[in-house]
Order: structure tokens, then C-alpha cells, then sequence
């Protein structure tokens, strides 16, 4: 689905007639800007809070990515409620319940610590290819 004018996850995801698209969908949406050029996928950045809802997401979203052979980058964002060690086994028990759901080897799981969660997003965004 195209997107028109909106920048950055806040724009894309709040507010706009995708996001209320991609809200009552039941099946993935992919959003793209209006100017974008379409090479395939070569990344997806998934972010997760570790419920069990995500990993039905992520068993879609591989259907997605299977296609084009695309990496996913399953993040989450900590805004420092738990120590870093409560974090990172969090990351690995969420990691190792999705390889036991889902068969699909270019998965990579991130940990990043940021008070900004929305900003976090976004530059992780822009750095991704």
C-alpha cells in the first residue's frame, strides 16, 4: 500500500489512512512511500515487546520474506525498566521460542536501549539498507 507525504514511523503508523489500513488488516501490509523505487526486500526490521501475538506476526511476515530471501532483524527496544541482564535473557527466551515456531534461517535478533523509543525506531530505520 502506498503511503502519501508521511515520513518517519510516527507519520506512517499514526494518524494516516495506511495505518488505519494496516490496523484492521488481517494480513501483513507493506507500506511504501510514495517516491520509493522497489528492488525486492533485502530487510525487515520486526519490533517486539515478546508477546505471543508477535511470533504470529513473524510466522506471516517469513511468508513475506521468504519470497524475496530477505533478513529479518527482530528488535526490541528497552527503555531501561529491567537491568541488561533481564533484558538479553528476555531477547534469547523470545528467540528461542520463535526457532521451535518458525523454520526460517535469516532471522537476527537486536537488543538496543534507548529512552526514545519512537526516535530509536526511526534511526534504526534509516540505517537499515
Amino acid at each position: 500500500m502506498g503511503t502519501k507525504g508521511a515520513s518517519g514511523v510516527k507519520e506512517v503508523l499514526m494518524g494516516s489512512n495506511t495505518a488505519k489500513v494496516i490496523d484492521k488488516a488481517s494480513h501483513p501490509v507493506i507500506a511504501v512511500p510514495e517516491k520509493a523505487s522497489f528492488d525486492g526486500i533485502k530487510k525487515i526490521v520486526y519490533a517486539t515487546n515478546y508477546h505471543s501475538s508477535d511470533i504470529i506476526a513473524l510466522k506471516q511476515l517469513t511468508d513475506i520474506a521468504k519470497v524475496f530471501k530477505s533478513w529479518i532483524n527482530v528488535i526490541h527496544i528497552s527503555a531501561g525498566e529491567y537491568t541488561l541482564e533481564s533484558e538479553e535473557e528476555y531477547l534469547q527466551k523470545f528467540a528461542k521460542k520463535v526457532k521451535q515456531e518458525i523454520n526460517y534461517k535469516y532471522i537476527s535478533y537486536q537488543l538496543l536501549h534507548a529512552s526514545e523509543i519512537e526516535k530509536s525506531l526511526n534511526n534504526t530505520l534509516k540505517r537499515s539498507p
